[in-house]
């Protein structure tokens, strides 16, 4: 069976989470060990794994790497069950602490020549 594909064609992989964490300037007045954007990518896998390791629902995840984004981090898993395990138990995000969350997609639509009163928003969006 395909898999689908991503507006920039790359295939969607269910083993792959993407999480998002607050930045934190840089400075002397850093704590040294916190859990920021922007780290080395070996500091981050080293944060990620441990804290993967002191959630006992998690134990047993198995990361095969990690990767940067503008926000935060990609998580790639050996296999699905671990990254579904890393979605539906999210302990862990809370032990690397800073506002750590996993961050869903999102896409936007754009629709032209619709008069923006036909359109209803939910939530009182604009």
């Amino acid at each position: 069976m395909a898999q689908p594909s991503g507006s920039n064609g790359q295939r969607k992989d269910p083993n792959y989470v993407r999480i998002s964490t607050s930045m934190t300037p840089m400075t002397h007045d850093t704590t040294e060990g916190t859990f920021t954007r922007y780290l080395l990518t070996n500091a981050a896998s080293n944060h990620i794994r441990d804290a993967f390791q002191k959630v006992n629902t998690t134990q047993n995840v198995r990361v095969a790497g990690i990767g940067t984004t503008k926000t935060g981090y990609l998580i790639r898993f050996r296999d699905e069950q671990s990254a579904e395990t890393a979605r539906n138990n999210t302990t862990w995000l809370q032990e690397l602490g800073n506002g750590t969350k996993i961050v869903k997609p999102h896409f936007g639509v754009v629709v032209y020549y619709t008069p923006t009163d036909e359109v209803t928003f939910t939530d009182d969006k604009t």
